[in-house]
């Protein structure tokens, strides 16, 4: 009851951020803009984009190989596009990863290792573009309030400080060899210890590779948005892009609204106007990306149809577990 109840209030609080967001568009300044669009360099946008997913499979494989967990490429290129589709279907950011973390420990019979490195993929790849952004503030030009730059600044001390405490794995021993005996034993369980191994002690090999990926990723990602925004005539610095970009990724994360829509247009219309760009055409940049998610969640839809992935019975499981997972972030 609770999880329908955090879903309807997600739904909610989209339709009011996108309502309130609507308000500040003219509607014909929003026509002028679709009718004004380059078709081309938008279809070069959305060819990009799907591109990328095979890419963050990538990511997936040299976290996943590193837990000695052996699964093809094409697999986990197939469970990135499926879970491409469950976060676009579910009102919940996360629904994906689990479905993308169901299907992988149906696989290996390693749930606990599949759950770690869904989670570590995530974490690294917002890590990645929060540090570019924090790279790319030197480079921004004209006026900008302020708090961008703490934020920027804030978020990508705070993620790799949190990453590296989780990755290292001895500071959390220590800390934990410090709890009280009663606490110690209450958290001391087989299966928290099996998920704490699966999020730390990854070699420094795999992890290159995965932040390389991740880098990569994250560059084609702002080119993306740049051709977006090239597409409704927005001519603006590289370095803006990666800035403005980084942000509305972020806050799209938050578990507040459905699959980030609403939150993500609201950051695109902030930032961005913080350099010029009208909020008509921030507006178009932000709903045209967002059907580009949608597209390839479609590829991913289609996938899990004709591939079955492990039959109606196991479909029925994955959607069920990633509707528990929307639950209990309502719960929380």
């Amino acid at each position: 009851m609770r999880g329908r109840l955090a879903s309807l209030v997600k739904v909610a609080v989209s339709a009011c951020l996108l309502a309130v967001l609507l308000r500040r568009v003219s509607p014909r300044e929003a026509v002028a803009a679709l009718a004004a669009a380059n078709w081309p360099l938008l279809g070069l946008a959305l060819a990009i984009y799907v591109g990328t997913v095979p890419l963050r499979a990538l990511r997936w494989r040299a976290l996943v190989h590193a837990k000695g967990i052996a699964v093809p490429l094409r697999r986990l290129v197939a469970l990135y596009f499926v879970g491409g589709f469950f976060n676009i279907m579910l009102p919940t950011g996360v629904g994906g990863d689990a479905v993308r973390a169901y299907e992988l420990a149906h696989d290996t019979r390693e749930s606990e290792l599949a759950v770690g490195t869904v989670f570590v993929d995530r974490a690294l790849g917002l890590l990645v573009l929060l540090l570019l952004a924090a790279l790319a503030l030197p480079f921004w030009s004209g006026p900008f309030d302020p708090w961008v730059a703490w934020l920027v600044g804030a978020l990508a001390l705070a993620s790799l400080g949190g990453m590296t405490l989780l990755l290292a794995g001895r500071p959390l021993v220590a800390v934990y060899r410090r709890l009280p005996a009663r606490l110690g034993a209450l958290i001391d369980r087989p299966v928290l210890r099996r998920l704490y191994c699966s999020l730390s002690g990854y070699p420094g090999r795999s992890l290159a590779e995965a932040i390389a990926v991740s880098v990569l990723f994250n560059l084609l990602l702002v080119a993306v948005n740049q051709l977006i925004g090239l597409g409704f005539g927005v001519h603006i610095p590289t370095g803006q892009y990666v800035i403005c970009v980084s942000l509305s990724a972020f806050a799209s994360t938050l578990p507040i609204s459905l699959g980030g829509l609403g939150v993500r247009e609201g950051a695109f219309a902030e930032l961005f106007g913080q350099v010029g760009v009208p909020a008509a055409l921030a507006l178009s940049m932000s709903l045209t990306f967002y059907l580009m998610n949608v597209v390839s969640g479609l590829i991913g839809g289609l996938l899990y149809a004709w591939e079955g992935l492990r039959g109606s019975a196991g479909r029925a499981s994955a959607r069920d577990l990633a509707e528990d997972v929307a639950g209990a972030e309502g719960d929380r």
